[in-house]
C-alpha cells in the first residue's frame, strides 16, 4: 500500500502518525505555496485536526487547575462529553453560574510540554540539515521552522485567543450580520477559554441551510463580506475559514475557533494591492518591483529572471475573464513562480492566500456563479488609490522629512567617531562572503583529506624503505615473547588500505 502512494501521500500519512505537533505543522504549511510545490500543498490540505476525547478525569482536573476551584462552583452543569474534540484541545458545552450557556474550550493534558519537545527536536534536525544540504539553505529551514514554531504555541496560548475572538468581535460590530461569541475572561486562562455557545448550522452543511430556509447565495455573499471588511478594511482576521468554524446563527454569520488569525499592515495591504493591480494590469515588472518592495527578494539579481517568470505565468491568464479567476489561486500561482527563484514571500500573505483559497471554495459551493474577486476589486482599488492621496503623500513627506533631520543631526557626531577611530588605527572592515561556512567546510575536507594523503605516503614510504633494508630492519624481535613482527609488510599492507579506502572516497564524492 505505500509504494503506490505518492511522496506527498506519504508525507501526510508519516505527519499524522507522529501525533499532533506534525499534524499541525502540516495543516500551516498547507498554505505556504512559497515553500512547497502544488502537490505536497494539496495533500497537506486534507489534513483534518481530529482526534479521540481524553478521560473525562483529565479534563475536570484542568479545568480545576486552571480555576482554583471545583468544577461545580464554576459551571454548576458541564457535560463531560465532548462536543468537538481535536488534537489541541476538546470542547465542552456548559453554563456559568448566571445561567449563561458557555462552549468550555479545554487544552490536552501534558500536549504543551509535548509540543515543546517536538519542536525542539525539530528545530534540531533543521540545524543540522541545514549544515549539510544546500537546498535546506537556501529554504532558511531553521527560520521556517522558528516561524512554525512561534504560530504553534501562540495557539497553545487560549488567553491570546480570547483577545483575538474580543478584537474580531469589536471591528465586527460594525456589520449587524456578523457575529463573534463574547468571551468570558473571569473564566478564561491560558488552557481554558469559555465563550458563548451558539448554536447554529455549519457552512458547510449545505443541505442543512437550504431545508431551514436560508438563501445559499446570500449566505455566501454575507461570509465574503465579512472577511473582506477584516482583511482590506482591519488587517486582521480570522484565518482559519473551515471545518465548520463559519455557522449560520439565526440571521447572523459566526465565527468560532480564533487559535488562527491573519495580520496584515497597512503597507502590506497597500502592496497587496499594487501586487494584484499590476496582475491585472498584465505589468509582470511593476509585479516584481512590488515583491522586492516588500522585502520578499533575498537575491537581487534574480530579479530579471521572476520578471520573466512572471510574464509567462501572465500570460496563461490573457483574455480570461477576470471574475472566472479564482483570486487564492492566483496568489498562488505567483507564490509558486517566487518559490522557483528562492524569493521569500512574507507568511502574512501565505496565509492570506490560503485563506482566500478556502473561503473561495465555500462561498463557490453555496453560489457556483460567486466570484470572490468582484467583491474585493473595490477595496484593491482603494488601497491602491490611498497610495496617492493628498494626505497620505503628506504624511510620507513628514517621515521623510524627520528621518532626514535625524540624519543631519546625527552625521556631525558619527563623522567625528569615523575620523577619531581612523586616526586611532581602530577602523575595522567586515567582508562578507555568501556561503562563507559552505567555503569553509569544503576547506577543511580538502585539508583533512591532503593530510590523510600525506600519511599514506609516509607509511608507504618508510615501509618500502625497511622492506628494501632487508629482514634485519623489516622484522621487529620481541625478545620476551620470543616473538617475529614483519612490522615493514604491515605497514606496506595498511598503506595500501588505506589509500585504496582513500580513493574509493574521492570517487563516491565526485570531486576528484
Amino acid at each position: 500500500e505505500v509504494e503506490r502512494m505518492s511522496v506527498p501521500q506519504r508525507v501526510r500519512e508519516t505527519l499524522e502518525q507522529l501525533g499532533p505537533t506534525y499534524v499541525k505543522i502540516g495543516q500551516i504549511m498547507a498554505g505556504r505555496a512559497d515553500v512547497l510545490p502544488p502537490a505536497f500543498l494539496d495533500e497537506l490540505a486534507r489534513l483534518w485536526d481530529q482526534a479521540p476525547p481524553e478521560p473525562a478525569g483529565d479534563i475536570v482536573a484542568v479545568v480545576e487547575g486552571e480555576l482554583g476551584k471545583p468544577l461545580t462552583e464554576a459551571f454548576p452543569e458541564f457535560d463531560l462529553v465532548p462536543v468537538a474534540a481535536a488534537s489541541l484541545a476538546q470542547v465542552h458545552r456548559a453554563r456559568l453560574p448566571d445561567g449563561q450557556e458557555v462552549a468550555v474550550k479545554v487544552q490536552r493534558p501534558h500536549i504543551r510540554e509535548q509540543m515543546r519537545a517536538d519542536l525542539d527536536i525539530l528545530r534540531d534536525q533543521a540545524r543540522f540539515l541545514e549544515g549539510r544540504l544546500a537546498m535546506a539553505r537556501e529554504r532558511r529551514l531553521v527560520e521556517l521552522v522558528d516561524e512554525v514554531s512561534f504560530s504553534l504555541l501562540s495557539e497553545l496560548d487560549f488567553s491570546l485567543e480570547g483577545r483575538n475572538a474580543q478584537r474580531l468581535r469589536e471591528n465586527l460590530r460594525r456589520l449587524p450580520f456578523a457575529l463573534v461569541p463574547r468571551v468570558h475572561p473571569e473564566v478564561t486562562t491560558g488552557r481554558l477559554l469559555v465563550t458563548d455557545y451558539l448554536d447554529g448550522i455549519k457552512l458547510t452543511d449545505q443541505a442543512g441551510l437550504a431545508a431551514a430556509g436560508y438563501d445559499l447565495p446570500a449566505v455566501a455573499r454575507l461570509g465574503v463580506e465579512m472577511y473582506v471588511q477584516m482583511i482590506f478594511e482591519d488587517g486582521f482576521y480570522h484565518a482559519d475559514p473551515h471545518q465548520g468554524n463559519i455557522i449560520v446563527v439565526g440571521e447572523q454569520v459566526a465565527l468560532v475557533d480564533f487559535g488562527t488569525v491573519g495580520y496584515l499592515t497597512p503597507e502590506l495591504r497597500e502592496d497587496l494591492a499594487a501586487m494584484l493591480l499590476a496582475f491585472v494590469q498584465q505589468d509582470p515588472h511593476r509585479m516584481a518591483t512590488v515583491m522586492m518592495g516588500m522585502g520578499a527578494v533575498q537575491e537581487y539579481d534574480r530579479l530579471d529572471g521572476l520578471e520573466q517568470a512572471l510574464r509567462r505565468l501572465l500570460l496563461r491568464f490573457h483574455g480570461v475573464e477576470l471574475r472566472n479567476l479564482a483570486l487564492g489561486d492566483i496568489l498562488t500561482d505567483v507564490f509558486e513562480t517566487a518559490r522557483q527563484f528562492n524569493i521569500r514571500i512574507p507568511s502574512e500573505l501565505a496565509t492570506l492566500a490560503k485563506t482566500l483559497i478556502i473561503l473561495d471554495g465555500l462561498a463557490r459551493r453555496l453560489d457556483p456563479s460567486f466570484a470572490l474577486v468582484d467583491s474585493i476589486r473595490p477595496h484593491v482599488e482603494r488601497l491602491a488609490r490611498e497610495r496617492y492621496r493628498p494626505t497620505q503623500l503628506a504624511r510620507e513627506a513628514l517621515d521623510l522629512a524627520e528621518q532626514t533631520r535625524h540624519l543631519l543631526r546625527t552625521l556631525p557626531h558619527r563623522g567625528e567617531i569615523l575620523l577619531e577611530r581612523l586616526e586611532r588605527g581602530q577602523m575595522v572592515f567586515g567582508l562578507d562572503i555568501r556561503r562563507l561556512g559552505e567555503l569553509s567546510r569544503r576547506l577543511n575536507e580538502v585539508g583533512n583529506r591532503l593530510s590523510f594523503a600525506v600519511v599514506v605516503a609516509g607509511l608507504l614510504l618508510a615501509s618500502s624503505i625497511m622492506l628494501s633494508a632487508g629482514p634485519d630492519v623489516a622484522i621487529l624481535s620481541v625478545p620476551l615473547l620470543n616473538l617475529r613482527v614483519p612490522i615493514g609488510m604491515l605497514t606496506f599492507l595498511a598503506a595500501g588500505v588505506f589509500g585504496f579506502w582513500l580513493l574509493i572516497s574521492i570517487v563516491r564524492s565526485g570531486r576528484p
